[in-house]
C-alpha cells in the first residue's frame, strides 16, 4: 500500500498523523509555524482521505495502521523520526513509539486510556452519528459551513472553537469523515485499551484538551498510570482535535516534544529554561537556554542545543558540569 502523504519544511524529520475520520489536512493550522524547524509528513492513514482503503490484517486495524505508517518511514528514508498525533494519530505514535520505531512521540488526546467502561461505547455512538448525519446533511453541508451557527452544528462536539474553522475545512472533513466510514468501523471492531511499554529513551508528550467531549481529560490519569515517565501537559481552552483551537500552543508542544529531551528533564530543570526553542541557531533537534543563577541579559544567559539522542552538546555544559547545574541520568545529561 502506497499512503498518499506531503513533505514540507526543514530540520529533523517530523511525521504528523490525524485522527479516526480526519485527513491529514488536520494539522494545516500548525504547518506554519512547525515547517522552519521540522521536515513536516502528513498522511492519510489508511481508509481515509487519498489513501488506499484499509485491507484487514489479522491483528486489527491499529496493528495494520502502525505497519503502514512504519513502511512509509521506511520508504522515505527516516529512521526513527519524531512522531506524534491526534486521537487514533496519538495512539499510533506510542504504539510506533513502543515498536522503538520513533524519536519521540507525542500524543494529542490520544485513544487507548478510557476511564470508564461505556466510554468506547459512547465514542462508537458519536462516530455512528457523525457518519449518519454526514451522509444525511451532505447536500447542506456547504450552505451550513458558511455561518458560525452552522460550524457549530457540525463540529461543536468536536473542537472547542468551530468559529476557527474555515468553510472549506468543514466541507472537506465532513466528506472526509463519510469516506472513511469502513474504516472508521474496523477501528472499534479491533479496538484495544493501550498497555504497550515504550523505552527510557523515548521522550513521551502527552496533552489533552481541557474541553474534549469525546474522549474526556480524565483519561489522562490513566495514560499517567500507564506512561508515568511522560510529560502531561492540559491544553486549556482545547477540544478533541486542538489545532485549530490553538494551534500556537500546539507547535509549541510538538516542537517541544520532538527536542530530543526528555519529558523527566524538560519537567526537572524549571525553573532554569527560560525559553525551549527549535530555530537553526540550535540546530534541526532544538535547544534550550538556560539562565545563569547570576547575572541578567543576554550575557546571563547559556545556550545547549539538544541532539536527537538527548544528549546536551552545547559550548559550555563542562562549565555547567562543574557547578553541578547538569547532572547524568540514566545514562545522559540532564538539567537541574
Amino acid at each position: 500500500m502506497s499512503l498518499a502523504f506531503e513533505r514540507t519544511g526543514t530540520g529533523a524529520p517530523l511525521v504528523l498523523i490525524h485522527g479516526l475520520g480526519h485527513q491529514r489536512q488536520a494539522w494545516d493550522a500548525v504547518l506554519g509555524s512547525l515547517t522552519p524547524h521540522r521536515d513536516v509528513i502528513t498522511l492519510d492513514l489508511p481508509g481515509h482521505g487519498e489513501s488506499p482503503p484499509l485491507r484487514g490484517g489479522r491483528n486489527g486495524a491499529i496493528d495494520e495502521m502502525a505497519g503502514e505508517v512504519a513502511a512509509l518511514m521506511s520508504s522515505l528514508g527516516l529512521h526513527r523520526p519524531h512522531v506524534a498525533g491526534n486521537s487514533l494519530g496519538g495512539a499510533l505514535a506510542l504504539v510506533l513509539a513502543s515498536r522503538g520505531l520513533a524519536a519521540s512521540a507525542t500524543g494529542l488526546s490520544p485513544a487507548g486510556f478510557p476511564n470508564r467502561g461505556y466510554q468506547e461505547t459512547y465514542a462508537r455512538a458519536f462516530f455512528e452519528f457523525a457518519l449518519v448525519t454526514g451522509k444525511l446533511l451532505r447536500p447542506v453541508v456547504p450552505a451550513l459551513a458558511r455561518s458560525t451557527a452552522g460550524r457549530g452544528l457540525l463540529f461543536g462536539m468536536v473542537v472547542a472553537k468551530p468559529a476557527r474553522l474555515s468553510a472549506s475545512q468543514v466541507v472537506g472533513d465532513t466528506a472526509g469523515m463519510v469516506k472513511a466510514a469502513d474504516a472508521v468501523h474496523a477501528v472499534f471492531a479491533s479496538s484495544e485499551p493501550f498497555t504497550l511499554s515504550i523505552p527510557d529513551d523515548v521522550p513521551v508528550t502527552i496533552a489533552w484538551g481541557a474541553k474534549d467531549r469525546i474522549l474526556p481529560p480524565a483519561n489522562a490519569r490513566v495514560a499517567r498510570e500507564r506512561l508515568p515517565s511522560a510529560r502531561f501537559l492540559s491544553l486549556d481552552g482545547c477540544g478533541h482535535v486542538p489545532m485549530t483551537d490553538d494551534p500556537d500552543t500546539v507547535a509549541k508542544i510538538l516542537l517541544e516534544g520532538s527536542s530530543g529531551l526528555r519529558a523527566e528533564v524538560l519537567v526537572q530543570c524549571r525553573p532554569l529554561v527560560v525559553q525551549v526553542l527549535a530555530d537553526a541557531e540550535a540546530g534541526p533537534a532544538g535547544g534550550f537556554y538556560l539562565q545563569r543563577p547570576r547575572g541578567g541579559g543576554d550575557s546571563g544567559r547559556i545556550h545547549l542545543g539538544v541532539g536527537q539522542d538527548g544528549e546536551l552538546d552545547g559550548g559550555e555544559r563542562s562549565d555547567l558540569l562543574r557547578r553541578g547545574r547538569v547532572k547524568c541520568c540514566r545514562g545522559r545529561d540532564q538539567v537541574g
